[in-house]
């Protein structure tokens, strides 16, 4: 019986293309006599570096090249369908595209297996309303019946239903038989394995509902913005000092507060405005490497 190791890797289990092909390659190099050599003649490709060109990102793959690797690889359909919808979410550049293709692959996996923990940060990121619905559900204060968290999330029952078992199934919560709620810890990261599509969508609905909430009275909500021009070591430091802002905050402010009335959202960015300056040949010639002014203007 072989190894657990030794398995075949499938497709479900990756977010990554490419490392999934490096996968299959080396898993077919140990178990068979394999070359990409071999693959390029299997899938009816003519270069036969094709295979090791797309692993290092050298080469993209077109929708022709997708059929031959699906030939080359002899995927069922079900397999075929998620390595498209994955090789086109990997190439997308547009967001609402890469948007599309992750959902397509997440609907691909066998409904039969057991939910990854990819798969549930995703739907954790991609609903706000579900890191709302932890924040509630910590505050010892808060109603927790269904119909409760459903008014105070905007969610329907069925939603209710859906978030609390996604925030078990990622070891948020527990859920005893009497519907009796616990969570496990103040505080929830997710992982490094989170794909970027989740953040993307989660931060995406943030914008959203902060451009919502112009429309509040001022007493109810904060904002501030400025323009500043910098250089890339201090851009490198201002986003160390907004990360440790951030952790000061959830330090202080995160986790069970029992004497808390409501739930805010901090959003801080610090985003490029203008490419590179272009900088004048008479100011880059006296200028020396390095020179920084000390006092940078603010633009309010």
């Amino acid at each position: 019986m072989k190894q657990e190791s030794n398995l075949k890797p499938r497709i479900y289990d990756f977010t990554d293309f490419r490392v999934y092909l490096k996968a299959i390659y080396e898993h077919n190099k140990s178990e068979h006599n394999f070359s990409y050599a071999a693959f390029a003649e299997r899938a009816g490709l003519k270069a036969r570096s094709f295979l090791r060109t797309v692993i290092t990102g050298k080469r993209n793959l077109t929708p022709d090249a997708i059929s031959k690797f699906i030939v080359g690889l002899s995927l069922e359909f079900n397999e075929a369908e998620a390595f498209k919808a994955l090789v086109h979410y990997n190439q997308a550049s547009d967001f609402k595209a890469r948007q599309h293709y992750w959902e397509t692959f997440l609907k691909l996996r066998p409904n039969s297996e057991r939910r990854h923990r990819v798969k549930d940060e995703y739907l954790y990121l991609a609903r706000m309303a579900y890191p709302i619905l932890l924040i509630l559900l910590r505050q010892p204060h808060t109603n927790k019946a269904k119909s409760a968290l459903a008014s105070m999330t905007g969610l329907k029952m069925s939603e209710v239903e859906d978030g609390l078992q996604t925030l078990t199934e990622l070891g948020a919560i527990s859920v005893s038989h009497d519907g009796q709620i616990t969570v496990n810890s103040d505080g929830f990261v997710t992982t490094n394995d989170t794909p970027s599509i989740a953040r993307q969508t989660f931060h995406t609905n943030m914008l959203d509902k902060a451009k919502e909430c112009l429309n509040l009275d001022p007493s109810e909500r904060e904002f501030q913005s400025m323009m500043i021009p910098l250089t890339k070591e201090e851009f490198l430091y201002l986003k160390e000092r907004i990360r440790a802002l951030v952790s000061e905050v959830d330090e202080k402010f995160g986790g069970r507060r029992p004497k808390s009335e409501r739930a805010y959202a901090l959003n801080i960015n610090l985003i490029p405005i203008t490419p590179e300056f272009i900088r004048s040949e008479q100011k880059a010639a006296s200028q020396k490497p390095g020179d920084v002014s000390k006092n940078p203007e603010v633009l309010l």
